[in-house]
C-alpha cells in the first residue's frame, strides 16, 4: 500500500520488489485520462507516485507526493491536463472512450507505419552471397556424393526504426548427385610406334541435387545479436561445363525456430520476432570450379 496525500486507500503495489498500480487504476472512465477539465485525479496520482519510486525516491521529497504544486505528482498532472486539452497527447483517449473505432493522432500514426511492418509481420526479401568449398566424387555416369562446408552472409534493409537486419552462417552438407545426361568428347592419343588409343574426357552434364545442411546462424538486428542452428533441405539442378559448375536451387529450413529481439534504444523499446523456418527459405544460384 503506498498512500497519495490526500487520499485514502489508494491501491499502489508498493513493497520490496512490487513497484506498479492495480489495473482498474487506468480505466478510462470518469478520470482525468480523458476529462481533462474535472475528472479525477487520483488515478494519475498513484501512478505518478509509484513511478517515482521505480527511480529511487522515496516518500521524504517531492518526487512522490505533491508539493506547493511542485511535485512531480501535480505537475505530471497538471501537464497531462494542458496537452489532453490542446490535442497533443499521442492517443486521443477521450476519443477512445466514447467511440468504438479509436481515432489516433494522425502524425503519431504516420511515425507508427514507417516504424513498424503492417498487420505485425514482414515478408522482406534478404539478399546475400555464400561461398562453399568441398569434395564430389561419382560412382558412376548417374550417382555421386558431395560434401563441403558453407559460408553465408544475408542482408535487408528495412525502413523506419528497424533499419537494416544481417545474417551471416556457417555449416557443413551433404548432396546425393543424380546426372540425367553426361557427354564426352574423345582424341586420340599415339603411346608407341604405331600405337594410337582413344581418351575420352567430360564434356558436359545435367542433372539434380538433394541433401541436406547444418547451419550455425547469427542474426543482427539494430545491433541486437541473437544465434541459432539449423537444419536445411536443399533441392535443386546442376549444369556442369567442362570445370565450370552451375547450380540453381532452393534451400528451406526443417526447424521453425521464432527468434525473439529484445530492443532498448533511443529510437526502440520492445521486442520483434524474426521466424526462421520452412515459409522463410532462400532461392541461391551458385558458381563453381571443379579441379
Amino acid at each position: 500500500m503506498s498512500p497519495v496525500a490526500g487520499e485514502k486507500s489508494i491501491e499502489g503495489l508498493g513493497g520490496p520488489g512490487i513497484l506498479g498500480v492495480q489495473p482498474y487504476l487506468i480505466t478510462l472512465n470518469n478520470s482525468a485520462w480523458t476529462n481533462y477539465q474535472s475528472g479525477s485525479t487520483w488515478p494519475m496520482e498513484v501512478i505518478l507516485h509509484e513511478f517515482g519510486h521505480t527511480k529511487n525516491y522515496g516518500h521524504e521529497g517531492n518526487m512522490t507526493y505533491g508539493k506547493n504544486g511542485t511535485g512531480l505528482v501535480e505537475l505530471g498532472i497538471k501537464v497531462w491536463k494542458q496537452l489532453g486539452e490542446a490535442n497533443q497527447l499521442p492517443i486521443n483517449y477521450d476519443q477512445i472512450a466514447h467511440v468504438p473505432n479509436p481515432i489516433y493522432n494522425s502524425s503519431f500514426i504516420r511515425a507508427l507505419s514507417n516504424a513498424l511492418p503492417s498487420k505485425g509481420s514482414s515478408t522482406d526479401a534478404m539478399v546475400g552471397f555464400d561461398v562453399k568449398s568441398g569434395y564430389q566424387q561419382y560412382f558412376n555416369d548417374v550417382v555421386g556424393l558431395s560434401y563441403y562446408g558453407i559460408l553465408k552472409y544475408n542482408f535487408s534493409k528495412r525502413l523506419g526504426y528497424i533499419k537494416t537486419i544481417s545474417q551471416v552462417g556457417l555449416g557443413v552438407g551433404t548432396d546425393l548427385l543424380l546426372d540425367f545426361k553426361t557427354t564426352y568428347t574423345s582424341r586420340v592419343v599415339r603411346t608407341g610406334k604405331k600405337k594410337r588409343r582413344a581418351q575420352k574426357s567430360l564434356q558436359s552434364t545435367f542433372g539434380s541435387f538433394l541433401g541436406l545442411r547444418a547451419l550455425w546462424d547469427s542474426y543482427v538486428l539494430n545491433s541486437v545479436y541473437k544465434a541459432a542452428g539449423n537444419l536445411n533441405a536443399v533441392v535443386g539442378f546442376n549444369y556442369r561445363f567442362k570445370h565450370s559448375k552451375y547450380s540453381l536451387g532452393i534451400s528451406i529450413p526443417l526447424i521453425q525456430n521464432p527468434l525473439k529481439f529484445k530492443i532498448d534504444t533511443k529510437d526502440l523499446l520492445g521486442s520483434v520476432v524474426l521466424y526462421d523456418g520452412a515459409s522463410h527459405f532462400n532461392v541461391f544460384f551458385n558458381y563453381g570450379w571443379i579441379f
